[in-house]
């Protein structure tokens, strides 16, 4: 047995262990008041979960393995920079420096550290087939968990934080269509245009399904 071996997967095991307890910064910032909060692990999983599902349901030549290796590293750098969500004030070209130091440190101790960073570069750059399929698995595992914590009507952008009800994008959608926080993520991705018409396809059956039980 190689000692060192064993010492690096036991010492990467503990600290990507991390990601079970941290809860993800959106669902506070919109004071979601469930009794448990969805951690960076658990929206790791999430993600995984539904590139394995729609690549079986439709069609699209993808390289799953790659797929999943992307969304299981990509949020690695969350261990050190926590999780900043774009309501923060960070720009996308701090954050993505910063990610990419932290991930460079973490993933430094593995033989396979340069192969799992270029990774983590490809689904930052949204160019390759399982980079941008990778990315919209990210975005839409996001907009069905607001969906999902949305069932109650306890989300709304009165009871949300000062820099989310002071952002002037939220501040128009929920002139325009009294939005919760479900429904706040929904028109906010129509803006983005980042989904295809397959994962926009299942969007909006979660949010019919959403409109639906909201009326019973």
């Amino acid at each position: 047995m190689n000692n060192h071996s064993s010492k690096t997967v036991l010492d990467f095991y503990y600290l990507t262990n991390n990601l079970k307890t941290l809860v993800r910064s959106g669902w506070k910032q919109w004071n979601v008041s469930h009794e448990r909060l969805e951690s960076v692990a658990e929206h790791i999983f999430s993600t995984c979960m539904l590139a394995i599902a729609i690549d079986s349901e439709f069609e699209y030549s993808i390289d799953l393995r790659k797929v999943i290796l992307m969304l299981a590293v990509h949020e690695l750098e969350e261990i050190l920079i926590s999780d900043i969500t774009p309501f923060d004030g960070v720009s996308a070209e701090d954050k993505l420096d910063s990610g990419h130091q932290a991930v460079h440190k973490l993933l430094s101790p593995l033989l396979k550290a340069e192969e799992y960073e270029k990774l983590i570069l490809e689904f930052d750059g949204h160019e390759t087939p399982e980079a941008q399929f990778a990315y919209m698995c990210d975005k839409l595992d996001a907009n069905l968990m607001a969906l999902y914590y949305d069932r109650d009507l306890t989300c709304t952008f009165e009871n949300a934080s000062e820099k989310l009800r002071n952002n002037p994008v939220l501040q128009e959608i929920t002139a325009k269509h009294h939005a919760t926080m479900g429904e706040c993520f929904y028109q906010f991705e129509q803006t983005q245009e980042r989904l295809d018409k397959n994962f926009n396809q299942i969007l909006d059956e979660a949010r019919t399904q959403f409109i639906l039980l909201r009326a019973r």
